[in-house]
């Protein structure tokens, strides 16, 4: 347990290193919680986390008790619109988002490197801060005949809602596709909370 524990804080002290590199804020990547507390930096803090049920796996989501206890939340509670509010540590969601983070970053390369869309060539550049914009590299003539194009790039997206989900905000992501050959934009998609939720 102490092996897995310094592994998850190496990598917390990693990721917003990396949202520096950039020129963003390091604290950016853990927003947009409520604090129980004055010092909302303080690892020993209370915050509350919103989020929807559906995001809870489909055999915890009628025993948030057992939810709480698997991934060691102080409490949970079922709202009246369909979503969970959650009590944990700010060491705890700050573990959470960061691997929320990396679960997003593999979505994203995963879908140029699974095979299963073969016009992606790459992924140009994604927002490591908040997941919000992402830019995917095509060969512009395969793409402009291929069927699935839309579900490439939802894939894109909920991968970045997994991430996004989690902070409190109302859900964005643009998925920009870029010709690699012509530099050129062939198409720009904003996704939604709504275009999520419709899907699922």
């Amino acid at each position: 347990m102490k092996k897995v524990l310094c592994v998850l804080l190496c990598v917390l002290l990693v990721l917003p290193l990396a949202a520096c590199k950039k020129g963003g804020d390091p604290s950016a990547i853990f927003i947009n919680t409520e604090s129980t507390t004055e010092s909302p930096n303080d690892i020993k803090d209370t915050v509350k986390v919103n989020f929807p049920l559906s995001v809870v796996e489909e055999d915890l989501r009628n025993d948030l008790d057992a939810f709480c206890e698997k991934y060691g939340y102080k409490s949970a509670k079922l709202n009246s619109d369909g979503t969970v509010t959650i009590k944990m540590s700010a060491f705890s969601r700050d573990l959470l988002l960061t691997q929320k983070g990396m679960e997003a970053i593999r979505a994203i390369y995963n879908v140029a490197e699974s095979g299963d869309y073969p016009y992606v060539k790459g992924i140009k550049s994604y927002d490591d801060e908040d997941f919000e914009e992402v830019s995917v590299l095509v060969d512009g003539e395969k793409y402009k005949s291929a069927a699935d194009t839309a579900d490439m790039a939802f894939e894109i997206a909920k991968g970045c809602y997994l991430y996004q989900v989690f902070t409190g905000n109302a859900f964005s992501c643009t998925v920009t596709v870029i010709d690699k050959k012509t530099k050129e934009i062939i198409t720009e998609r904003e996704f939604t909370d709504n275009d999520i939720m419709t899907a699922d």
